[in-house]
């Protein structure tokens, strides 16, 4: 086809590393065919050819440059991937270890558990700062009654979160009874029962003890008892009397022996039973008898309660 251009007057194939005749043109026409040092030849067989890879591996010099240049951009790009792996693998380790650090080790940080199915649970850390401000600097105004230990409070958190906060009353704790105070800590956490207030957390800052419970909008049962014409309630109907007292006995039977650690639960009383919005009934203040000065009286390790009464039958333990 190329024959048969009129207007063609030159024709440059040179550096292109061609084979066979090259056909005949016009007069005038200027054929420029250098760096083909076989044109003019046949053209050899497939196999052979100098610019089709044969069985020993060989290729064309822009091919191997094509290859190479490919190998060094996917090299970088597994190598960038890997980098950005092993930051952020050092990255989520550092976190996990600051975690674990400002959840078990830090005394001055309040732990808040909010617990899921199974034995799942996630631990939320706030400061003291956030419970004072939760209880508006403990107001009086937010007291929602007072016992041996110290005083508890109506708090809200920033989420909405309704809590109980108990202040235990200031003193100077030794080594013994702080490891005391964290060891019973932890073992409240993991107790859980519908019929129990539940401990969320607690927070330790210098001579500040603060317990964080759920909160219940109905308080003690004892204002339903005796209290009810003072503070304008219903008295409570022989039906409902029933459903609280089954409550605490499904919560007292829990602590006895269906637990993982059993408690003996002293001092039952009205002011240590609270009510829901649901009336149903939980009950409270349970496992801080470890925290009674020394000397004071004798205590094992698993009662729970405060001091009154005990069944004599328990006597033996004491």
């Amino acid at each position: 086809e190329l024959t048969n251009l009129a207007s063609l007057s030159k024709l440059d194939v040179s550096n292109n590393n061609l084979y066979g005749k090259v056909p005949t043109f016009k007069q005038n026409l200027d054929v420029i065919t250098a760096g083909n040092p076989n044109i003019g030849k046949d053209a050899p067989s497939p196999a052979a050819s100098p610019g089709t890879p044969d069985s020993s591996g060989g290729g064309s010099p822009a091919s191997s440059q094509k290859k190479s240049q490919t190998a060094k951009v996917s090299g970088s790009v597994v190598g960038a991937i890997c980098g950005l792996g092993a930051v952020g693998m050092g990255i989520f380790l550092y976190a996990r270890k600051q975690k674990h650090s400002s959840t078990v080790q830090s005394p001055n940080t309040a732990v808040i558990h909010h617990f899921h199915s199974g034995d799942q649970e996630v631990v939320k850390v706030i400061s003291t700062q956030v419970l004072r401000t939760a209880t508006n600097n403990f107001s009086e105004e937010n007291i929602l009654g007072r016992g041996g230990f110290g005083t508890v409070y109506r708090g809200e958190l920033r989420s909405g979160t309704k809590i109980a906060v108990k202040r235990m009353k200031s003193s100077i704790m030794n080594e013994k009874a702080l490891a005391e105070f964290k060891s019973e800590i932890a073992v409240l956490t993991k107790v859980r029962h519908r019929n129990l207030t539940a401990l969320l957390g607690y927070c330790l800052d210098g001579n500040e003890r603060l317990l964080v419970y759920e909160y219940m909008p109905q308080g003690t049962l004892s204002r339903h008892l005796f209290n009810w014409k003072e503070e304008g309630l219903k008295p409570l109907e022989w039906t409902r009397r029933l459903i609280i007292a089954l409550d605490v006995a499904r919560g007292l039977e829990y602590l006895h022996g269906l637990a993982r650690q059993s408690f003996i639960y002293r001092d039952l009383k009205p002011s240590n039973i609270l009510l829901g919005d649901d009336m149903h009934a939980k009950i409270a203040d349970f496992g801080l008898v470890r925290l009674v000065p020394d000397g004071k009286y004798s205590v094992h390790t698993r009662i729970a309660g405060t001091f009154g009464y005990l069944a004599p039958e328990y006597g033996g333990i004491v």
